[in-house]
């Protein structure tokens, strides 16, 4: 992978799984202008640290709850 971009990172509503959405060069055939969106699962170890993200593994579908909406 020749470098990710910006990125985002959220949690699944009513779990502990936590997802990054970023954007990175296309696998293959990525020339600096072909570009894709990818979702990672992100883990993290005892003390709250972010594991390695493996950037070929697929996040598996996951129902979630609908949150409830913030109030200002």
């Amino acid at each position: 992978m020749k470098g990710a971009g910006h990125h985002s990172v959220l949690q699944v509503p009513g779990t502990d799984q936590w997802v990054i959405a970023y954007h990175r060069f296309k696998i293959p055939g990525g020339n600096g202008y072909n570009r894709e969106t990818c979702l990672s699962p992100m883990r993290f170890d005892a003390q709250g640290n972010i594991l390695p993200v493996d950037v070929f593994e697929a996040v598996k579908p996951t129902k979630a709850k609908q949150a409830a909406p913030v109030r200002p």
